[in-house]
C-alpha cells in the first residue's frame, strides 16, 4: 500500500516587526479621530525601534495626534523634538506650521513667529503626503520616501 499523500506544508506569512504592527494600529486610530490611543501608538514605535525606518513618520504622526488630542504642552515638546531631531524633513515646515499654532494658542508669540518664518522658509518643499501604512511601506522606506512619491 502507498502511504498517504501529504499535503505541502502551509507557507507561513512572514512575521511583521512589532513596530510596523504598533504603527499600522496607531495610524488607524489617527484616522478614526482617536488621537489618544494614537498618540500612544505612535509613542510605542518610538520606543520598539528607534533606529527603524518608521522613527521619522511616527514621530511626526505622534506630535499630530497628541496636538489633536489637545495635550498642547505635550505636543509642543514632541514637535520640538521632531523638527531637532528630523530638521531636513519633508514634513519639517509643517511640523514648524503646526507648532507655531500651537505656541500662539499658548501666548508664546515670538517663538510662534520664528515657527511660521520657519515653515514659510521651507515652502520651496511641497508638504509631504500622508505616509502608508507600515504594511505597505516599501523596505528602507523613511526620510527619502515623500521624496519619491
Amino acid at each position: 500500500m502507498a502511504p498517504p499523500h501529504e499535503a505541502p506544508p502551509a507557507v507561513a506569512a512572514p512575521a511583521r516587526a512589532s513596530e510596523e504592527v504598533a504603527y499600522d494600529a496607531a495610524w488607524r486610530a489617527l484616522r478614526a479621530n482617536d488621537f489618544t490611543h494614537a498618540a500612544s501608538g505612535f509613542s510605542r514605535v518610538l520606543l520598539l525601534a528607534p533606529d527603524s525606518a518608521l522613527v521619522e513618520d511616527a514621530s511626526f504622526w505622534h506630535a499630530v495626534a497628541l496636538a489633536r488630542a489637545r495635550r498642547s504642552a505635550e505636543a509642543v515638546s514632541a514637535f520640538r523634538d521632531f523638527l531637532e531631531g528630523y530638521a531636513r524633513s519633508a514634513r519639517a515646515g509643517e511640523a514648524s506650521t503646526m507648532l507655531g499654532w500651537i505656541l500662539i494658542d499658548s501666548g508664546e508669540d515670538d517663538e510662534a513667529a520664528r515657527r511660521f518664518r520657519a515653515g514659510i522658509a521651507d515652502g520651496t518643499r511641497r508638504f509631504a503626503p500622508a505616509p502608508r501604512p507600515a504594511s505597505r511601506r516599501s523596505p528602507g522606506a523613511g526620510r527619502s520616501e515623500a521624496q519619491h512619491d
